[in-house]
């Protein structure tokens, strides 16, 4: 039982440090679904491409793609 609840404590740890570097990263940082759709943008994303949870619940991924991208 000990041995679990320390392989628990150190997964909870471990997503807790990923979960740190992923918002705090100076790049953008973004997860789609198979359909195009946003799942996870980490902070950058969303500062640099101005855009809002709630703005993300309607884009797919074709959406924050620049006219002008070669």
């Amino acid at each position: 039982m000990k041995e679990s609840q320390a392989d628990f404590s150190e997964l909870e740890e471990s997503q807790k440090k990923y979960k740190y570097l992923f918002e705090n990263a100076n790049d953008l940082i973004q997860s789609v679904s198979a359909d195009g759709k946003f799942e996870y943008v980490n902070r950058a994303w969303e500062e640099l491409l101005e855009y809002t949870g709630e703005d993300r619940k309607t884009l797919i991924f074709l959406d924050a793609i620049r006219e002008d991208h070669p």
